[in-house]
């Protein structure tokens, strides 16, 4: 049975070689807690959330990561003979054996698409991002450049708990 690699692979390998292996060989030893799980819950709702500020865009759903870099060639084919492009959430793409889900690829007007990787930790101002968000997001720029989509742009986005949107 072949091993893909993710981008969750590689993360994890980066941060520990022997998490990595017990993912891949036991899988099932992985039971997560109710921290986790909540942790989890977070992140789909602030998924959510960012997307609900892109209301024209497509959401990949996908069982399996085949299925989805599917999906994601059928709209993007769709895209490349005329229909208007729109952001994409959860865009699969694979090279070689490493695939990655984009969090939002944004169209920009010379053609080319913004990589937005959002994560839903929380920063404190002016604090640089964590060097295992900057490596997870240079993943899927790789990726996505060595299957011809044209990046102009790679931004990764962290909430800022301290932010305050103010009300009129």
């Amino acid at each position: 049975m072949p091993y893909h690699l993710s981008k969750s692979k590689l993360q994890s390998h980066a941060q520990c070689s022997r998490r990595l292996w017990l993912e891949v060989h036991q899988r099932e030893a992985a039971q997560p807690d109710e921290s986790t799980e909540l942790i989890l819950a977070r992140g789909i709702a602030f998924g959510d959330a960012i997307r609900s500020c892109f209301p024209e865009g497509h959401l990949i759903q996908a069982c399996g990561p085949d299925e989805a870099v599917h999906q994601t060639r059928m709209l993007f084919d769709r895209f490349a003979n005329g229909e208007p492009r729109s952001p994409v959430f959860e865009a699969a793409f694979g090279y070689g054996d490493v695939v990655i889900y984009a969090d939002v690829l944004e169209p920009c007007a010379d053609g080319s698409w913004c990589l937005l990787e959002i994560k839903s930790a929380t920063i404190k101002p002016h604090e640089p991002p964590k060097q295992h968000y900057v490596r997870d997001v240079a993943t899927q720029a790789w990726v996505l450049r060595r299957c011809g989509l044209p990046i102009s742009r790679v931004e990764l986005g962290q909430a800022n708990r301290d932010f305050v949107l103010p009300r009129n």
